[in-house]
């Protein structure tokens, strides 16, 4: 309490060096402000004075008129420590104009004036409050005071020796230094601020931190004292519209960063009208001030007060809905609204007198909070940055992640064709990454360019995917005005696909239609040929020779009419009444008929471990072993050729795998991925239809089976045909069932 009584330059005696004595001195009101002297002493005019009751100042507050004066009668204490110095007398009402004080001396009157501005002749510096000198010689005298003010009238007087008044005097001017700096400082952080965030809040507490710094070079008289000496009119016009500034100031903050409008949309446009109200009473108080005319000022407590109050209510009732942000106002705003009314209750009641410690810690009070609420508001705006930043980084991951799921990958470039940003699948496969130039990427693709201000559309880049195969994409582009490009880049290989499919369809069906054709006038010419190696085989002898290999040629026709029923029935399905036996059972007996029909300069080998499997047509089970065994002929040109068939067990179960196996020259990666397209072929021209591995594809598909080829280029083709054992030998038995009812 010493410290903040140092600072401010109020406080108890200390020492004797400086006594209060504003409680010991009796008073009276001169409303008119035209008594003399003479009309305060002797017994008529001693009895004028209401006598001190040594516990309370005189205060009789502002509305005593324009020209009333106060006069006060007091000792100057015998135990004051002056040091052989002189008896500095003060009274610490900065609003003051005039002041003269009486002291008895040889019959007559020595008297002291102090005026508002004017540098006394003993001393260098005007004083912002009256300040006059005695001699020692007046410890234990009583002198007379009267002093003018249109302010408030208060006994605020004290004695010091010019040691104790110089340094409460210099601490005064340094804690004003301080808060009118740090307020400063405040105002510029909190308009900077609220400009950029856009928050009235923060906007209202830079406008409190402004008024409040004129208030003070208005109120304490540093205006009309040092910055525009004699000014006390303009001072006071300042300091009274700064006053209700911070009143509405006050309100406004208080109904913004308390969230009213939100919690209590009612009460807030009652305050909201409140606060257009204390707008237009600051105006009047203006030109009231500046015309003369002091009904507001004689309002402005009360104004204050109810203030406060409302700003108190509103708490209370956030306090419920919202404790946080109502515990964090009370502990900012608790010192400015504590001292606020000690300040403003003696100006309202001025009868039951005041308290100097109290009414001048106002000040640093009010400074505090405006610091407080600053940094919580800094807070704030720092929390509020940091959930933005949060909210923008999450909604970035979020659209990272739609771009990332969705088939249409996006990126953009700077001005000068770099990549800033990339993302989703597309665009790594592409090669599109931050910080290549797109034109750079586009070059592999040779023809698409982009050129400055032109767009790009849909133009075809091809990739090859380590686990996807060939890719086939789509870019896009439009300039930005800025400079450089925002485009798309999208993955079509799907469309493609079914775009190839769709048009391999259309090919089979219009070759199924001629295949159809040609397979019927096969099918003429087969029938003599099976017929006539029939009869030629039997006309000869059981132990001939040549009578098993008319056998060969008649089993062989009859192989060729099933295929070319099968074919036939393609085109125009039919009841198959071919012959159906287990898969194992089927590739023993075609086995025994390819074998006849390898040249003795291939090496072909079967290993067929069981004759189990799924019923199958045999002419189709024929179709698939011929063309795979014809191929890998083909393949190796006089090398080996393995066919086995075997049950093994997979993750999924059992399966039955038909595999042919050949050591030939082998498929590079292009050539194997279009290996069983429909009419693809290695073979030269005039020598091969590309059929056999669509036809192989498309029976597998049928029996249910997967098609499975891998192939190094120079050392040779797997291909093989895994059909599941559990479900194709519940079809087996039921397939046995059927032939057991035939």
């Amino acid at each position: 309490m010493a410290i903040v009584a140092v600072l401010v330059g109020f406080g108890t005696a200390r020492a004797k060096s400086g006594i209060f004595v504003g409680a010991h001195a009796d008073s009276v009101v001169d409303r008119s402000g035209r008594w003399t002297i003479a009309d305060v002493v002797g017994p008529e005019g001693a009895a004028r004075f209401a006598p001190a009751d040594g516990r309370r100042a005189a205060n009789y507050g502002a509305a005593n008129g324009p020209h009333a004066a106060i006069w006060l009668r007091l000792v100057i204490p015998r135990d004051l420590a002056t040091d052989g110095g002189l008896v500095v007398l003060t009274v610490r009402e900065s609003r003051i104009r005039t002041l003269d004080l009486y002291r008895a001396h040889g019959g007559g009157w020595d008297v002291r004036r102090w005026r508002l501005g004017v540098v006394p002749e003993a001393a260098r510096l005007a004083t912002r409050y009256p300040t006059v000198t005695l001699p020692e010689s007046a410890r234990g005298e009583t002198v007379l005071i009267r002093f003018h003010t249109p302010s408030s009238m208060r006994a605020s007087v004290w004695v010091q020796n010019e040691a104790s008044y110089l340094g409460a005097y210099a601490a005064e001017m340094m804690f004003f230094g301080l808060v009118l700096g740090v307020l400063a400082a405040l105002f510029v952080y909190l308009a900077s601020a609220a400009i950029g965030s856009r928050d009235a809040a923060m906007g209202a507490l830079a406008i409190l931190a402004l008024s409040f710094i004129f208030h003070i070079l208005g109120d304490q008289a540093f205006l009309e004292t040092y910055l525009l000496p004699g000014a006390a009119d303009l001072s006071r016009i300042i300091s009274i519209t700064a006053t209700f500034v911070i009143y509405t100031a006050s309100l406004f903050y208080a109904l913004n960063v308390l969230h009213t409008k939100a919690e209590f949309p009612r009460l807030a446009r009652i305050l909201g009208a409140s606060v257009w109200v204390l707008a237009a009473l600051t105006v009047a108080a203006a030109i009231a001030t500046a015309t003369g005319f002091l009904i507001l000022r004689r309002l402005s407590p009360l104004i204050g007060l109810a203030t406060i109050a409302a700003i108190l209510g509103l708490v209370l009732a956030t306090l419920i809905r919202q404790p946080r942000t109502a515990l964090l106002f009370i502990l900012c705003w608790v010192p400015a609204q504590a001292t606020g009314i000690a300040r403003l209750i003696p100006d309202l009641v001025p009868h039951d007198g005041f308290n100097p410690v109290l009414i001048n810690l106002f000040y640093p009070a009010f400074a505090a909070s405006l610091l407080l609420a600053g940094i919580a508001a800094a807070s704030d705006i720092r929390r509020r940055e940091n959930a933005l930043t949060l909210a923008v980084s999450e909604n970035a991951e979020r659209l990272k992640a739609f771009a990332e799921s969705a088939s249409d990958s996006f990126w953009e470039t700077d001005p000068s064709g770099r990549i800033v940003f990339a993302s989703g699948p597309a665009c790594a496969t592409a090669g599109l990454a931050v910080g290549l130039a797109i034109q750079s990427v586009l070059e592999h693709d040779g023809g698409a360019r982009l050129e400055p201000g032109a767009g790009l559309s849909r133009a075809p880049v091809l990739r090859e995917d380590a686990d996807r195969g060939l890719r086939h994409l789509r870019l896009s582009a439009v300039p930005i005005a800025e400079g450089g490009w925002r485009g798309i880049v999208s993955d079509v290989s799907d469309e493609v696909m079914e775009t190839e499919r769709t048009n391999r369809q259309r090919r089979l069906a219009a070759i199924g239609q001629m295949a159809g054709g040609v397979a019927h006038e096969i099918n003429n010419l087969l029938h003599p040929m099976i017929n006539l190696s029939r009869l030629a085989g039997e006309s000869l002898e059981e132990s001939d020779g040549r009578r098993r290999w008319l056998e060969i040629v008649h089993a062989s026709g009859m192989r060729a009419a099933e295929i070319v029923a099968a074919l036939l029935s393609s085109v125009r399905p039919i009841p198959n009444d071919g012959r159906r036996a287990p898969l194992g059972a089927a590739l023993a007996e075609i086995a025994e008929e390819l074998r006849a029909l390898v040249p003795a300069s291939a090496h072909f080998e079967t290993h067929l471990e069981t004759e189990r499997g799924p019923i199958v047509p045999v002419a189709e089970a024929f179709q698939v072993v011929a063309n795979l065994v014809t191929n890998a002929l083909y393949a190796t040109s006089g090398g080996a050729v393995s066919l086995s068939y075997r049950l093994v067990q997979g993750a999924q179960g059992g399966l039955f795998e038909l595999t042919v196996v050949d050591d030939g020259v082998g498929m590079d990666e292009a050539t194997l991925r279009r290996a069983s397209e429909p009419f693809f072929t290695t073979k030269p021209q005039g020598e091969g239809t590309g059929l056999g591995l669509s036809i192989v594809q498309g029976l597998a598909s049928k029996w249910g089976a997967e098609l499975k080829i891998t192939s190094v280029l120079g050392k040779g083709t797997r291909v093989t045909v895994s059909l599941a054992a559990v479900e194709q030998l519940a079809l087996h038995e039921g397939d046995l069932r059927e032939d057991s009812r035939g």
